[in-house]
């Protein structure tokens, strides 16, 4: 099938040609590159990917709940000093809800 329109189809060739030959551009630029046995297939991580990888790796060693705070709540609570204000909690529903919307 060939797409015809607004001239496109040279630049995909190019890449085409530039990936069958193994090079590649400026912007894919490569951090790491690992070769697996006698078949000499290849893996190029990009410096973005690290990056994710570490974030996430970060991320990972943060707790998902916060201890000292669930300690302060469950002190407030059993001193019956614990408020809870519906008020905010409703406005900070609703801009979740919308924030969740337009993503």
């Amino acid at each position: 099938m060939k797409i015809t329109g607004n001239g496109n189809s040279v630049q995909l060739d190019a890449y085409v040609k530039s990936a069958r030959s193994g090079k590649r551009s400026g912007s894919a630029a490569t951090a790491t590159t690992r070769t697996g046995g006698a078949g000499g297939d290849k893996v190029a991580i990009s410096q973005q990917a690290q990056q994710v990888r570490q974030a996430a790796a970060a991320a990972a060693q943060i707790p998902e709940v916060r201890q000292e705070k669930v300690a302060e709540i469950r002190e407030q609570i059993s001193q019956g000093t614990y408020s809870v204000q519906g008020e905010k909690i409703a406005m900070n529903l609703i801009k979740e809800s919308l924030i969740n919307e337009m993503a």
